[in-house]
């Protein structure tokens, strides 16, 4: 299976200059290079495809959405940066051979009203027109649009897999799919196991992380079960280590990451690699 990691771990904002970041992630064994896009200024698809093809990664494009990226947005100023920004990643998608574009771009990390039942409906219809014509470029770019559930604390509108089918059956495009990760799971899943099932053909993207984003195999996660509903929806996307670690610290005050959960991002990161590999390999 191919495994890989995010960028956050070890840098941010993340910039395709960054060789040595690259060589890294090669070095400690990943295949899969998930570059976490914050500033489009420091990102450039010649010289990140170059890194990639030089070290023979297969580069995924995460997507970084804050307020001021709010797809969901009622302000239409706000939806059009937003709109700009996932063409963007769109684009560089597929300058640099990426497959996958992930993250919660269905509206924003911070997005946190307490939506009535119908005002939910209208965010929701709203969503699915803006992202009908972003899913219809990626799929003629060959690139596959998986957008992120999230825990209550960073998102109001999509916190479990049963939501995600919601707006993936409004958009209906096979380009859209659905992105889980363990750790916004583990908050919000009665069954994750079972949340694997329910997502089947339409999960496009995973993201492994322990309960306190510690190393992988340290926690609580039902990893067993989890590789059990995996095989059993006959995933063969990427296995992506997202964590972070107080070595960045914008990233780790950003995702109030208080304490070490690891004794490096290194470790981490290798600790984490080798625990995917004895429990990930279908």
């Amino acid at each position: 299976m191919p495994f890989g990691i995010n960028t956050f771990l070890f840098s941010s904002p993340f910039s395709t200059r960054e060789a040595s970041l690259f060589e890294k992630v090669a070095r400690l064994g990943f295949q899969v290079f998930e570059m976490a896009i914050e500033d489009p200024e420091l990102i450039d698809a010649a010289e990140g495809r170059a890194q990639l093809e030089k070290y023979g990664l297969k580069p995924v494009v995460c997507t970084v959405v804050g307020p001021e990226r709010n797809l969901a947005a009622d302000d239409d100023a706000v939806y059009q940066v937003a709109n700009q920004y996932l063409n963007f990643c769109i684009d560089f998608a597929a300058q640099v051979g990426a497959k996958v574009i992930c993250g919660p771009f269905h509206s924003a990390v911070a997005y946190t009203e307490l939506l009535s039942d119908s005002e939910r409906s209208r965010v929701l219809e709203r969503v699915s027109k803006r992202l009908r014509p972003l899913a219809a470029k990626a799929a003629d770019n060959g690139v596959l649009l998986a957008f992120e559930t999230l825990n209550r604390f960073e998102n109001c509108l999509i916190n479990t897999t049963e939501q995600a089918l919601e707006l993936v059956k409004m958009v209906d495009s096979p380009a859209l799919g659905i992105h889980l990760d363990t750790f916004h799971m583990n908050i919000e899943e009665k069954d994750m196991p079972a949340a694997i099932r329910l997502a089947g053909p339409v999960l496009y993207h995973f993201h492994t992380c322990e309960n306190d984003r510690g190393i992988l195999g340290t926690g609580h996660i039902p990893w067993k079960d989890i590789a059990v509903a995996l095989r059993e929806v006959n995933y063969h996307g990427d296995f992506v280590i997202e964590s972070f670690t107080d070595q960045v610290r914008s990233i780790a005050r950003a995702v109030s990451t208080w304490r070490k959960v690891a004794p490096s991002s290194e470790v981490l990161a290798e600790k984490g690699l080798q625990f995917l590999k004895s429990n990930f390999v279908f």
